[in-house]
């Protein structure tokens, strides 16, 4: 007679067909990127001009938005992988999420950043454990969830650095969207008009 739950009898847990399909496409999938030695590897981001010109040149903000968008796009690839039942794009997707989310978490100055920075933190560790269960249980809502963390602040961001603009833009003397001014057959200037539909 058992003791203990350890001396108790494990049971086999029954797949269905479906989930028996995906680990077998998940399983080949694998086994050809470990036997793979012919393809040739994919170049670094950084080693893309246009990229890294582009990164280089960014703000501080506009890069934290960037990582953002990043990871959101990553999650809604994760969640249409999930639809199509691949595993291996799903699991991809959602680790590069997690990836860009968990540089943002270290990223973090605790001390400096005041209670920000310890809610941005919480919010990050929400969005880390609720990833797990993408992969784990594959889990559409969970990766819904996640987003729907992450476009906030991303939304936040990306008005804070346009409204930085804005101040920048007045502290220079100039207006942000100056209007077009096209010379008149009697010589006076005139004002560009926009068309809205």
């Amino acid at each position: 007679m058992p003791t203990s739950n350890g001396d108790a009898p494990k049971q086999r847990r029954v797949l269905t067909p479906e989930q028996r399909e995906r680990r077998r496409k998940f399983y080949e999938y694998c086994k050809a990127k470990r036997t793979d030695k012919t393809s040739t590897p994919a170049r670094p981001l950084w080693e893309n001009r246009y990229w890294s010109q582009e990164i280089l040149s960014a703000s501080p903000l506009e890069c934290l938005v960037k990582l953002y968008d990043g990871a959101i796009q990553f999650l809604r690839r994760a969640e249409s992988a999930m639809k199509e039942g691949d595993i291996a794009a799903r699991y991809e997707a959602s680790q590069r999420a997690a990836r860009i989310i968990e540089h943002l978490a270290d990223t973090l100055d605790l001390q400096q950043g005041g209670e920000v920075a310890g809610k941005l933190d919480a919010i990050y560790k929400t969005a880390l454990r609720r990833l797990i269960e993408v992969n784990t249980r594959n889990d559409a809502q969970a990766a819904r969830d996640v987003i729907g963390l992450l476009e906030p602040l991303a939304r936040s961001w990306r008005e804070l650095g346009a409204r930085q603009a804005g101040e920048a833009a007045r502290r220079a003397g100039r207006p942000l969207f100056p209007a077009e001014e096209t010379p008149q057959g009697n010589g006076r200037p005139r004002q560009g008009v926009s068309a809205t539909v």
